[in-house]
């Protein structure tokens, strides 16, 4: 159970890259099967890429707003977890109660322009 507040992840285990060679570098350097796995976890925006290496890699996306809302969404589900804008840890946003799918609206960190302006190509 995590209370509302309460830290739910620590992005301890995050591998970040500030530019898209080191990112395609450290890609080269996994095995093939691994390296298409930290692509599809990967995530991008002004601090460069990232990929959670650790449980943070099992957060689904849920739209926080209409604007968010991918195409594949079915249902209402809303994020259980944010980011908190001064500490910068992901906490509870509700409770979360065991067996509760853990939720983060991905396009609130997320930008997909910028592997572009990374050299990494666009989606």
């Amino acid at each position: 159970l995590f209370k509302k507040g309460e830290v739910v992840w620590y992005a301890d285990f995050t591998a970040c890259f500030n530019d898209g060679m080191s990112y395609r570098k450290y890609l080269a350097s996994i095995p093939a099967d691994l390296a298409c796995d930290v692509m599809v976890w990967a995530y991008s925006g002004s601090y460069g890429v990232c990929v959670d290496l650790d449980e943070g890699s099992l957060i689904n996306h849920a739209a926080s707003k209409e604007a968010n809302r991918e195409a594949w969404e079915l249902g209402d589900e809303k994020p259980n977890i944010i980011i908190d804008e001064e500490t910068n840890l992901h906490i509870a946003s509700v409770d979360i109660n065991p067996g509760d799918e853990l939720l983060m609206d991905y396009l609130s960190f997320d930008d997909d322009e910028s592997y572009d302006l990374l050299g990494l190509g666009t989606w």
